[in-house]
């Protein structure tokens, strides 16, 4: 354990932060998480990764899967994967429809498996081999269709390849792909993006003397396109000409970022058309342009929206995509001034009121991805709660999350332990028993085979190794604070060999740290176990503690747990007469004086009459035998002011 202290101060330990949320173990929760994705794309909502990853595990897992199904999985490629960066969409739709082919379908295959898989392609940006898909199509007993075909020539138009589009087009013509709007909306588009605007308006030329009717996607297609050429002059005529709305105007952002992005106020001073509707789509958006560079410009476009609520109780998990936690994240990566990167997210706090709670989530994040800049994010933690100390409280639930999760990924007692140096160093102080339990539960597992001894040194080189973390060392924590957190942990886990060990531990200590925080499962504790020595043990220790210390309250609040392992007994129907007259005997051995509340409230509880009358007959504290024994419901501020009022001998 002094190797574990040692590593903790070490700053080249394993990078822990890396995780992808993947919510799903076994068959019940990702048929649960496909449900929830099949329920989306019916209402045409974007998915989370985990929902798309259990529909692929469990595709790949059968041995034959249902044609809807692998439908489903394609469909869902076509839409943003709400938590991935377009890189990763782009993989995983790749992985989707390697899953796709390989597996065997009770029904034949259709042309639509096909058309959905190239329209997927097409959204993620995802190269297509046209012969790959006809081989593959044949082999199944199948064939492209009219749909089949616009899809390629789609393709060649992205790829601005007008020669390739038009052969298709020549060809196939006859054999089910027409000139029809949308056809021709690709090819005004590929024509645009070549800078060629005489032949993208011969296109419309060619519609009008056929009489075929378009409607808005040929306009876009002309500013598509001039915004993929860089054209800022007709980009901006197209977009004085056809004022086409937020979707549109995001795109182009994208297409002229990648090519001419100095030249993005042509686009963004046109943004937002309609704020509520830009708000809830941009949030791809903004990941490409993180994903081209385009920090400054995402931040821009942020900085004209509206927070948009996103449905999902893993609140970390929502954090992290909003749009304004996105492009944060990525400034903060790269500032090195504290008071700079403070007034950076208070930029933020008109589009987004929760802002504060957020950055100290991502800054906690960052000190964990770049450990050489923990100083860096420990000084803005510190700097926004000197002026937001309520942000604080809104994190602890979210740093909670993060946290836990953390524990969840460690490999060793010292990835445990340099999680809790470092969020101490942070300045943020661990207050949720699900955090602390999730660390202890590592550090002192359950499933060894302990005795007193052993788990007695286990416990004390743990607690040696947290000295780190206190108060006297520049942390967080005060020693008590750190011995009830083990306290309670130990008692949570009800069993003779934790209970005789922690009895232990407070006696050697002189102190029962903390009792607010476990005196309730030391009720439960007396009541599973029966170990009256263990208990009393703890209250004889607390009791010459409170008479050192002229304070009672310590040892009252441990004598509320005989209400509690009472009132745990009645619930559940348990006999525990003996053990409560073996307490009482060993009250009187000892001379231990109960306090008069929990004494009357513990007789009222007994249901057994002759018991009942033994603990009746117990003695009482007397106002005399602690400095002070504050009545319940008599606050710390009021119970301060009586003392005030007191003359000094009524202390004696």
């Amino acid at each position: 354990m002094t190797r574990l202290l040692r590593l903790v101060h070490q700053t080249g330990v394993r990078n822990l932060s890396s995780y992808r949320y993947f919510p799903v173990q076994g068959a019940d929760g990702r048929n649960k998480a496909i449900g929830e994705l099949k329920n989306r794309i019916d209402n045409e909502r974007d998915c989370w990764g985990y929902m798309v990853e259990s529909l692929i595990t469990t595709i790949s897992l059968e041995e034959r899967a249902n044609e809807k199904d692998v439908q489903y999985l394609m469909k869902v490629c076509k839409r943003d994967i709400v938590d991935f960066f377009p890189k990763e969409q782009k993989r995983l739709t790749q992985n989707a429809w390697n899953t796709v082919k390989k597996v065997e379908l009770y029904e034949a295959r259709d042309p639509l498996i096909y058309n959905l898989a190239l329209e997927a392609f097409l959204f993620q940006d995802v190269d297509i081999d046209e012969d790959e898909f006809i081989s593959d199509m044949n082999i199944h007993k199948t064939g492209p269709n009219s749909r089949t075909y616009e899809n390629f020539l789609h393709y060649h138009c992205k790829r601005k390849d007008i020669d390739k589009a038009l052969t298709l087009l020549e060809g196939r013509s006859n054999t089910g792909v027409p000139l029809n709007e949308m056809i021709a909306s690709r090819l005004v588009y590929c024509h645009a993006s070549r800078g060629e605007y005489k032949e993208a308006e011969e296109i419309v030329s060619m519609l009008d003397k056929r009489n075929i009717f378009y409607g808005k996607s040929i306009p876009h297609a002309f500013v598509l396109g001039a915004a993929n050429q860089g054209n800022v002059d007709k980009l901006t005529e197209f977009i004085e000409l056809y004022t086409p709305g937020d979707q549109v105007m995001l795109q182009s952002l994208v297409e002229l970022c990648r090519v001419s992005p100095g030249d993005c106020d042509v686009v963004l001073r046109g943004l937002p058309v309609h704020k509520e509707f830009m708000s809830k789509v941009m949030r791809r958006t903004v990941k490409q342009l993180v994903e081209l560079g385009q920090v400054e410009v995402a931040k821009q476009l942020v900085m004209k929206s509206d927070a948009v609520l996103e449905n999902n109780t893993n609140k970390e998990l929502v954090i992290s995509v909003s749009p304004s936690v996105i492009v944060l994240s990525e400034l903060l990566k790269k500032q090195s001034d504290p008071l700079s990167a403070i007034a950076m997210i208070y930029e933020f706090l008109p589009i987004d009121s929760k802002i504060m709670e957020r950055a100290i989530v991502v800054l906690f994040d960052l000190a964990f991805d770049q450990t050489e800049r923990k100083a860096f994010c420990a000084e803005v933690i510190k700097g926004l709660l000197r002026e937001n100390w309520k942000a604080l409280k809104a994190s602890e639930s979210l740093i909670s999350q993060n946290i836990t999760r953390k524990f969840k990924d460690c490999k060793t007692d010292n990835d445990v332990l340099y999680i809790l140096k470092t969020s101490s160093d942070l300045g943020i102080k661990l207050t949720h028993v699900k955090e602390w339990n999730a660390s202890l539960y590592r550090l002192i597992p359950v499933d060894e085979d302990y005795t007193v001894r052993s788990l007695y040194d286990r416990v004390q080189s743990i607690r040696d190794s947290m000295d780190c973390m206190t108060l006297q060392k520049g942390g967080m924590y005060s020693n008590s604070v750190l011995w009830s957190q083990i306290f309670k942990y130990l008692l949570t886990i009800k069993s003779d060999v934790f209970l005789k060990t922690t009895s232990q531990l407070i006696r050697n200590l002189g102190v029962p740290y903390g009792p607010k925080r476990w005196y309730d499962s030391l009720g439960y504790n007396l009541v599973h176990t029966c170990d009256v020595d263990s208990f009393v043990d703890i209250l004889e220790a607390a009791y010459e503690n409170s008479s050192k210390r002229r304070d009672g309250e310590d040892y009252r609040q441990l004598c509320i747990s005989i209400l509690v392992a009472i009132n745990v007994a009645n619930r559940n129907n348990e006999n525990i007469s003996r053990v409560l007259l073996d307490l009482f005997d060993k009250l009187w051995e000892r001379n231990l004086l109960l306090p008069a509340e929990v004494k009357d409230k513990m007789v009222a509880s007994i249901a057994n009459e002759e018991i009942a009358e033994i603990a009746k007959n117990l003695p009482a504290l007397g106002n005399e035998n602690f400095r002070s024994v504050r009545p319940i419901g008599l606050t710390k501020v009021r119970h301060k002011k009586k003392k005030k009022q007191r003359n000094g001998d009524d202390f004696l």
